[in-house]
C-alpha cells in the first residue's frame, strides 16, 4: 500500500468494542515497518451498540493517549 501511495496516513482502531483489555487495545500502536500507524483512535467517551457496549473509562483514555504520545502516533 505505501509502494503504492507513498503519502498514505495509516490509522489504526483502538476499539473497546471487541477488547477490553489494555494490552489487547494498544498492541496496534507498537507495528513496525510498513505497518506502522501515523495515527490512532482515541475515544473519548463510551458507546452503545445493539447487542454490546464499547467502554472507555477515564483510565483507559490516559493509558491510551500517554501510549500514542509514546510512540509518536496522532490521535484521531
Amino acid at each position: 500500500m505505501r509502494e503504492a501511495c507513498p503519502d498514505v496516513i495509516v490509522c489504526v482502531s483502538c476499539s473497546g468494542r471487541d477488547f477490553k483489555a489494555f494490552e489487547q487495545r494498544s498492541q496496534v500502536l507498537e507495528l513496525e515497518g510498513d505497518l506502522r500507524p501515523e495515527m490512532a483512535s482515541l475515544t473519548l467517551g463510551s458507546l452503545n451498540f445493539p447487542t454490546q457496549a464499547s467502554v472507555n473509562d477515564p483510565a483507559m483514555i490516559k493509558d491510551l493517549a500517554q501510549k500514542m504520545e509514546e510512540l509518536n502516533v496522532t490521535p484521531e
